[in-house]
């Protein structure tokens, strides 16, 4: 089975409800989402976890600014509780929807 890796900005819109059948209804395919912050989970539930890539709560605890993790993040650097999901699940293919996302 391929397992493909979406990556959205917020999951899932109500205007972009065609990338819903992409995820979840595409034969042969086992689909995951990574996003920065969720919405209508209820009407596009998912039959597979949710992987955050949003600014961990932790940051604030620790006095991290958002501003100076949102540097990090486009540098490069990623929350390890993200990046240690990505890794087990090792996604064959990564499909960025729209174009500044796939740019991160």
């Amino acid at each position: 089975m391929l397992r493909v890796l979406h990556s959205v900005g917020v999951y899932l819109h109500l205007s972009e409800n065609w990338i819903y059948p992409q995820v979840v209804r595409v034969p042969g395919v086992k689909g995951r989402v990574v996003c920065n912050a969720v919405a209508n989970k209820e009407i596009f539930p998912l039959g597979s976890p949710l992987v955050l890539g949003n600014v961990p709560p932790w940051t604030f605890a620790l006095g991290i600014p958002r501003a100076l993790y949102a540097i990090a993040w486009r540098l490069g650097w990623r929350d390890p509780l993200v990046e240690l999901n990505l890794r087990w699940w090792r996604p064959q293919i990564i499909h960025a929807h729209f174009g500044m996302r796939g740019w991160e």
